[in-house]
């Protein structure tokens, strides 16, 4: 993680693990939904970074499925503000 990965956005049942885990080698914050997760990362990214959707355990706390939690991403990644 140290090496390429700016910030990890968490959401879910087990963020706190990961926080716990990952706090002394990337900046972690709590973002509690996947929706919540994609909308700062958008907030805080520039031109040409990439933001991807990792999961690291399974979300049935959020979603039905895999599949949903995968088509839910780039529907929030779609959504535009205006500046």
């Amino acid at each position: 993680l140290s090496n390429g990965v700016a910030k990890v956005y968490l959401i879910g049942h087990c963020a706190y693990v990961f926080e716990k885990a990952w706090k002394d080698v990337v900046q972690c914050e709590m973002c509690g939904t996947l929706e919540t997760a994609v909308e700062k990362a958008r907030c805080e990214s520039c031109d040409g970074d990439c933001v991807i959707l990792s999961p690291g355990t399974a979300s049935f706390d959020q979603f039905k499925s895999y599949g949903e939690r995968g088509d839910r991403f780039p529907a929030f990644a779609r959504i535009t503000h205006p500046d």
